[in-house]
């Protein structure tokens, strides 16, 4: 990796098709950088950190039509002039002014905090036929100042139109104490305001000129204000700009912290996008019920199938396997087991089966449920579920008699549910 050097060198010596990388644990940069000066070069902050640049005196930064600047933290405590004239394109930058215009715009501003507190007339100008401002947030506080406002570039000496001003607003926060939008045409130079799915106050705009409007192309928030945290930039739970945003080819992947962009159905309007709550962990248990055998008597045919059945088959007039239905309150996986009804002997209040009942052979004779070695796994729906069970467990065949099937439902989370069970018989003939 080439060794770093200062800003002003990495800026001045790119060529077309360099990329700067501003490392944002070096700074703050106490320097003006010069103007970006070929076309097709693209600064950028990197690190845990975003780099911040403290402009002095009037000293302002130039992004060329072709070029673009990212994640970085301008600010700006004297001076008069422009603080950044972006003709390209910028995305996440934090644009804070306490002097003069924090930004001018010919090209496309995104996913971007403006914050104007001193006196300047605007937060945000744009002019040109080309201005785009996408998930933008733009406060000015100054005394009479306005968020954001599109000006036509009239020259009165020579009596022409250099610049219409045609701005695109998709997705904008914009709030001012003197005004949040205000348009100025000059003579025969149009200037408009083309803004949607925006939240800006309907009285707070202002339009000037013959050939100037404010056009709302719908899905605008002129009624309701943002509901944003001490910074005036990220939003709050609750805020009417969550999710009401639209989608457009111009969107960035992510907002101003570098969160994705959309967290909900839509992208939110203004810088920030509020990050989506995860959903509460899930602790309900699934509950199963209603389990039963159609038929409920019936003989397992001779081969060795799974005990999910695929087909029903007949044999001397004793059905070969039985339809299974149960019901579950969500989806869940349902581990089967098989209980043997077996003859035992009593041995005090206790029923042995097996070899110990027969050194019993004498004491009184008692029924017990004796588990089927083996098990087997349904995946059932919320809902009716429905199977063929085969009467063979772990591919050994059930021997006549009654038994009981219990099942235990465990859902995706892992909540495992109470059992559920029926009988049902196997025939010898």
């Amino acid at each position: 990796m080439p060794s770093p050097c200062d800003l002003n060198t990495g800026i001045h010596k790119a060529a077309a098709g360099d990329t700067v990388h501003v490392a944002g644990d070096l700074g703050p940069y106490l320097e003006v950088p010069p103007t970006i000066a070929h076309f097709d070069v693209t600064v950028i902050g990197e690190g845990q950190k975003v780099p911040e640049i403290v402009f002095a005196d009037d000293g302002l930064l130039t992004v060329d039509a072709a070029s673009s600047v990212a994640r970085l933290d301008l600010t700006r405590a004297s001076g008069s002039q422009v603080l950044i004239y972006l003709f390209g394109t910028g995305s996440r930058l934090r644009l804070e002014s306490a002097t003069g215009l924090p930004i001018l715009v010919t090209g496309l501003l995104r996913d971007s905090f403006v914050h104007a507190t001193g006196p300047s007339p605007l937060a945000v100008e744009a002019y040109s036929a080309n201005a785009r401002l996408r998930n933008v947030t733009a406060v000015a506080d100054g005394v009479g100042s306005v968020a954001i406002g599109a000006d036509a570039l009239y020259d009165s000496l020579f009596d022409e139109c250099i610049e219409v001003a045609t701005v695109e607003l998709r997705n904008v926060i914009a709030r001012g104490a003197g005004g949040d939008l205000q348009v100025s045409s000059g003579k025969e130079c149009p200037a408009f305001i083309d803004v949607a799915h925006s939240n800006f106050r309907a009285g707070a705009t202002s339009v000037a000129g013959i050939e100037a409007g404010i056009f709302d192309l719908g899905g605008n928030q002129t009624t309701v204000d943002p509901l944003l945290g001490p910074d005036r930039l990220h939003q709050l739970a609750g805020s009417p700009t969550i999710d009401a945003g639209i989608a457009t080819p111009d969107d960035g992947p992510t907002d101003l912290d570098g969160e994705a962009r959309t967290q909900g159905p839509a992208p939110d309007i203004g810088a920030d996008e509020l990050l989506a709550l995860a959903p509460p962990p899930d602790t309900t248990a699934p509950v199963g019920l209603r389990l039963s055998f159609n038929p409920r008597r019936f003989r397992p045919r001779p081969p060795r199938p799974a005990s999910i059945a695929t087909r029903s088959a007949k044999k001397r007039g004793t059905r070969q396997t039985s339809r299974v239905s149960y019901r579950l309150s969500e989806d869940a996986n349902v581990r089967f087991i098989a209980q043997r009804w077996a003859i035992g002997r009593k041995k005090g209040k206790r029923c042995l089966v097996g070899k110990r009942a027969r050194r019993l052979f004498k004491a009184k004779k008692c029924r017990k449920l004796v588990r089927v070695k083996g098990a087997f796994t349904h995946t059932g729906t919320q809902g009716v579920n429905r199977f063929r069970f085969s009467g063979y467990v772990r591919g050994r065949r059930l021997k006549p008699g009654t038994y009981r099937m219990l099942g235990v439902p465990t859902d995706a989370a892992g909540n495992r549910g109470r059992r559920f069970g029926a009988y049902f018989v196997i025939a010898r003939r």
